[in-house]
Formats: C-alpha cells, sequence, structure tokens
C-alpha cells in the first residue's frame, strides 16, 4: 500500500461526513423523490483526509479535483465521460503526476448516481493513480452521508479497477474489482458504502 493510504480507520473518519457540510459554493443537498432538485457534482479529495467539496457544475468539480489543470471540461458529467478527449486527458495528467510526484489532482474515479453516467456525480481525487498490482492503493472505509447506498455506475481513471462493498469497512456483498461500469448490478445498486482502488 502507499504509504498515504488512508487507513481503515482514518478513512472512516474521513468519509464519515460525506457530503454532509458542502462547501460554500456548493448547490444545495439533493433531497429524494423531488424531480426539479438541482444536480450537483461533488469531490472526494482522499489525500486530504477526505474532503469534501461541491458544486453546482461538472466543470467547477473537475477543475477543483485537477488543481486547475482541466478548468474546461463539459458542464455535462456524462457528456465529459463518453468523451475519449476528455477521458484521455485525465488519464494523461494521471501519469504526469506520477512522474513529477505531484500532491494530489489524480482523478482515479467518478461515482454517478444512476445507470449509464446520469445523475449527481462523486469525483474522488487522489495524489497519483493505481499501480497494476493485486494491492491496495486506495481506499474509502466509508461513504457515508447523501451518497451511502446511492452509486449506480462509475467510470475509473488512472490505471484503477475499484471494488465496491455493500457495508463500511469492506463487509458484505461487493462487486468485485472492476473497470468502468455503466450499471452497478441488481445486486449492488444503490448499494455501496466503502470502496478500494486497486
Amino acid at each position: 500500500m502507499r504509504s498515504i493510504l488512508l487507513t481503515a480507520a482514518t478513512a472512516v473518519a474521513a468519509t464519515s461526513a460525506l457530503l454532509a457540510q458542502p462547501a460554500a459554493s456548493a448547490a444545495p443537498s439533493p433531497s429524494s423523490g423531488a424531480a426539479s432538485s438541482p444536480v450537483r457534482h461533488c469531490v472526494v479529495h482522499l489525500t486530504e483526509s477526505g474532503r469534501v467539496s461541491c458544486y453546482a457544475t461538472f466543470t467547477e468539480a473537475i477543475s477543483d479535483a485537477t488543481n486547475g489543470k482541466i478548468a474546461n471540461a463539459p458542464r455535462n458529467a456524462r457528456s465529459a465521460v463518453a468523451d475519449k478527449g476528455f477521458n484521455g486527458r485525465l488519464n494523461a495528467l494521471a501519469k504526469t503526476n506520477r512522474r513529477s510526484a505531484a500532491i494530489a489532482s489524480t482523478v482515479i474515479e467518478i461515482s454517478f448516481e444512476h445507470a449509464d453516467f446520469k445523475g449527481n456525480s462523486l469525483t474522488w481525487e487522489t495524489s497519483a493513480g493505481c499501480d497494476n498490482s493485486s494491492d491496495v492503493d486506495w481506499q474509502a472505509a466509508n461513504v457515508s452521508g447523501w451518497w451511502n447506498d446511492r452509486i449506480s455506475s462509475f467510470r475509473n481513471y488512472a490505471d484503477c479497477q475499484s471494488n465496491h462493498w455493500e457495508d463500511i469497512n469492506f463487509q458484505g456483498s461487493s462487486t468485485g474489482y472492476r473497470n468502468t461500469t455503466s450499471y452497478i448490478g441488481d445486486a449492488m445498486n444503490d448499494r455501496t458504502s466503502s470502496i478500494k482502488w486497486i
């Protein structure tokens, strides 16, 4: 594991208030069943004790997640993750960061509230990508707050595969390690409570 990998205890503390205290620029919290609820896009900074920032647009979220290196991402998250150019830029940034030992700005996953990369998005940002080995590079032991039991699809970056667990601390059923997934499957849909990346 990387030396800056969050331990299970640290990750629980770091993400225990996930989205409970959005940044000042955050959009209002989506409410269950409200068709007019605004879409919001949040970033989890894993190397900053799981600090969370939320924005009204995907463009702002990606600018934050990349420390301003990608400031012109599409506003529509679904269109962005379907765009080979956008995906290539995120992966290229991860490779640059690996060579320069940059502090943060590597996106390892973008999780979505709905299947097919629709709805609210949650971008996971770290200091480096994954190393193509079977050891765990990153983890979030407690995806709590509004995002608990909400993930239906995800796109991975920076050579990472993710495993989504049904319970905190990597307990219960899981997806197994996967690459980008447009639908997490009936067994795990809206059930993610912890995640590991290799």
